[in-house]
């Protein structure tokens, strides 16, 4: 009973309140704020997108109207799952503005649920409940929407937990039905931004391997497997965005201001507590917030003296 009370509880009152709690900057309807990669580039994309798929060009590789109707390979190199689930909601009818704030809604809500489910799977509901809220509101995660407008980049908050979850359950039963999720969200997650992928997955190749040492069980091949069979199929995208490259002026991307080294945040501004809406600049006077949260400190370092206390018990 109690069991049922509480999943009733995290579906009628958890997930919807802090829902709107965390996207209540969105003036659904209205207009939608703009970040550092401002909204209306994602609504020409969308666009763009949907003038694709309507002509039945998939997967979509060329944004016809692109550089004054030039047209460009947009859609070889852009990380599209974002695009592509707004799309979804275009082609149900919906405008392409109110498709973007859907795709974010929902993008919110599984971001919310999949650390649920993780948490809640390793320890229990509480923690779960607790778990999913603070991992929803993380600054980094308020940071990549609401400031950088990088909403690729803020579908992989939904992504992740769900690897994790997938890859521990596999572990732990050695089911067939976990090798198609985890080779599914691993799938996902390439679609979602690559750059986070290639930080990414070895940390998540790390976390199964403690998991896996903590449960005593067989690392199960069909780990490898997922992965393998996960990448394979996002080919489609990574292998024309790795091997045409040559074709594009990609190297544009890593130089002047974008050269990445001269970005690297100095160890004092992850405590800093004023909130900023800039940019970030060379040296340490940045505008960006890279602040990691006085609560969420205190959180981790409590959390580190219990995983000590665990570990020296076990």
């Amino acid at each position: 009973m109690k069991k049922i009370f509480l999943n009733l509880l995290i579906l009628i009152f958890i997930i919807p309140i802090y829902t709107f709690i965390f996207l209540k900057p969105v003036k659904y309807g209205e207009k939608i704020f703009s970040g550092h990669s401002t909204t209306y580039k994602e609504l020409f994309r969308l666009e763009q997108l949907h003038l694709a798929i309507t002509s039945l060009h998939i997967p979509p590789r060329w944004a016809v109207d692109f550089y004054g109707g030039y047209g460009s390979p947009f859609f070889n190199y852009y990380p599209p799952l974002f695009l592509y689930t707004a799309e979804l909601f275009a082609l149900l009818g919906l405008t392409f503005l109110n498709s973007l704030i859907a795709s974010i809604t929902f993008y919110t809500i599984l971001s919310l649920l999949a650390m649920y489910l993780l948490t809640k799977h390793l320890f229990d509901t509480t923690t779960a409940i607790f778990s999913s809220i603070i991992y929803l509101f993380v600054p980094y995660h308020l940071a990549q929407l609401y400031i950088r407008g990088a909403f690729a980049e803020f579908t992989t908050f939904a992504i992740i937990p769900f690897i994790v979850l997938f890859g521990s359950k596999l572990i732990q039963t050695k089911e067939n039905k976990y090798v198609l999720f985890l080779s599914l969200f691993i799938f996902l997650f390439y679609l979602s931004h690559p750059a986070i992928v290639l930080f990414f997955i070895p940390i998540s190749f790390l976390l199964l391997f403690l998991i896996w040492i903590i449960l005593n069980k067989t690392f199960p091949i069909k780990i490898i497997i997922s992965y393998i069979f996960g990448t394979l199929s996002a080919g489609f995208y990574l292998f024309p965005a790795i091997f045409e490259q040559k074709y594009v002026h990609i190297s544009d991307l890593i130089t002047g201001y974008l050269v990445a080294p001269k970005h690297l945040v100095y160890p004092f501004q992850f405590f800093k507590r004023k909130w900023t809406m800039g940019i970030s600049v060379f040296g340490p006077n940045d505008k960006f917030p890279f602040t990691l949260g006085f609560f969420y400190i205190i959180i981790f370092l409590i959390c580190l003296i219990i995983f000590i206390f665990i570990i020296k018990k076990i």
